[in-house]
């Protein structure tokens, strides 16, 4: 069974919500990269999607080495290749060396218009972010005042 070059840059990478499937098929880090071609890259939900534009930006990422059975995972999660495209990438990583990885780009039809565009196209600072803003949100929700505030608007 042969291995393949993966570049992730969105919830599988390591710590975020998709990792584990990773760690548990057995993939190797390589290291962090960085994308030679630039990219658009948007809040799908719980996870990111790129599309190439020339006018976009570098995208961070990290890159394992991965077993054709991990690999046919990867497509499935990803919904490849409908929701996204498995493409070979040019990046560098380490100390600028250059790699040609499997990277997942998002199907331009698989974008709607409330996408919303992530300006750094760095997803591990903008989903940690995001949570943060919904942890205050939730708080705010909870507190005493809102609290008897929605009781009382139920009552109405």
């Amino acid at each position: 069974m042969s291995n393949h070059l993966v570049f992730v840059y969105g919830s599988l990478c390591s710590g975020l919500s998709n990792s584990s499937l990773l760690v548990r098929g057995g993939a190797r880090l390589l290291g962090i990269g960085k994308t030679i071609d630039r990219y658009d890259m948007y809040d799908l939900g719980m996870f990111p999607g790129v599309v190439e534009n020339d006018e976009g930006k570098q995208i961070l990422g990290e890159l394992y080495v991965v077993s054709e059975e991990l690999l046919r995972a990867l497509d499935s999660l990803e919904g490849c290749p409908h929701f996204y495209q498995r493409k070979v990438k040019k990046i560098t990583f380490g100390n600028d060396l250059p790699a040609a990885p499997f990277m997942y780009v998002l199907n331009k039809t698989s974008l709607n218009p409330f996408d919303k565009k992530i300006p750094a196209n760095d997803w591990r600072s903008y989903y940690h972010d995001k949570l943060d803003r919904s942890e205050e949100h939730t708080s705010e929700l909870q507190s005493h005042l809102n609290l008897v505030c929605r009781l009382l608007l139920e009552k109405k």
